[in-house]
């Protein structure tokens, strides 16, 4: 659940879905959630590149934070799956409130996937808890802030709309 580029495609898929069978609010689903993943992601990337922290494991076991030199290879912090993960459950459970079972799976998905990434030893405990406050509130903002836009096919099929919608 927390791998980019699938969760990338999904939400491109979703919105292309929603644009071919004219569903308003799958396409402002999906324009949400890529705004989110983008604005979270690129905000975890930046705290990656600036904190330089160390992934568990053989190599850096001793180390939790790195001294010295910036490296690539230094970006436990924070996780970016759990960054992912978080911001994708957010806005669906947010997007579809009506829907009272959906928070029961998705934010558990979420939760599954933090845990895989300690479980896995690819991040310490405060990187996955880091991801999923970025990917969580992130997405919140982006939900309270963003004008609701849809894109539709034009009735003959030939033009994309963008249209501004006040509610759905």
């Amino acid at each position: 659940m927390g791998d980019g580029k699938y969760v990338l495609t999904g939400w491109v898929l979703t919105g292309a879905a929603g644009c071919l069978c004219k569903d308003a609010k799958t396409t402002d689903t999906a324009l949400l959630g890529i705004k989110s993943f983008l604005l979270a992601g690129g905000m975890s990337y930046a705290v990656k590149c600036a904190v330089q922290r160390s992934r568990p494991g053989p190599a850096d076991s001793q180390t939790f934070w790195q001294h010295g030199s910036f490296s690539w290879k230094h970006d436990s912090f924070p996780s970016g799956h759990s960054v992912v993960a978080w911001s994708t459950a957010t806005t669906l459970a947010r997007q579809y409130p009506e829907q009272t079972w959906l928070p029961w799976l998705v934010y558990p998905a979420a939760a599954l996937t933090s845990y895989a990434r300690l479980h896995d030893d690819k991040h310490w405990a405060s990187d996955v808890f880091a991801g999923a406050i970025i990917g969580h509130f992130t997405t919140l903002l982006v939900l309270r802030t963003t004008p609701r836009l849809s894109i539709t096919l034009s009735q003959d099929g030939t033009t994309l709309l963008l249209n501004y919608c006040q509610d759905f």
